[in-house]
């Protein structure tokens, strides 16, 4: 069912009530019914907030390794600091992205969490057991929330909720 649009709602309606000089502001449309998040979209938000976390103490070690002077090379501790500091920004961005409901970095987030699978392998077969499991579940954890979360559009109900 197609529902009419009142010209006020629209870009000609708001361009209309400027132009007459109308005190007015116009209406703005009834808010859409707000979504739930789902366990999935949370817990993606979740890891990427603690990957991101790890990053940015990672980042802080060495500033602090560059600052007390026992960094052996500053240009590349230097590089290093900042990107690893960009990747926190990105996953911040990415966990708030989730923790909105919006699945527009999904992709990214699978890819980062896929990256951290040989990350921990690697960890794993070095002795570093405790560091590699860590990264493991928190990879495996962020790949099933990732996979699992409900693809919804903007404005979309929930699958257990009737549409009206």
């Amino acid at each position: 069912m197609t529902r009419a649009i009142p010209a006020r709602h629209t870009l000609v309606g708001m361009a209309t009530n400027a132009r007459v000089g109308s005190q007015s502001s116009p209406t703005p449309p009834p808010d859409l019914p707000a979504r739930v998040r789902s366990t999935a979209e949370r817990v993606a938000a979740l890891v990427c907030a603690v990957n991101a976390l790890v990053l940015v103490a990672l980042a802080g070690f060495y500033v602090y390794e560059i600052a007390t002077g026992q960094a052996t090379q500053l240009g590349p501790a230097i590089m290093s600091a900042a990107l690893i500091a960009l990747f926190a920004v990105g996953l911040f961005v990415l966990a708030r992205t989730w923790w909105r409901g919006s699945h527009a970095g999904r992709t990214l987030s699978l890819v980062w969490f896929a990256l951290l699978l040989p990350v921990a392998y690697s960890a794993l077969s070095s002795g570093q057991v405790v560091i590699g499991a860590l990264i493991g579940l928190g990879a495996a954890v962020g790949l099933w929330a990732a996979v699992t979360a409900e693809r919804l559009g903007p404005g979309a109900a929930p699958p257990s909720s009737p549409r009206g």
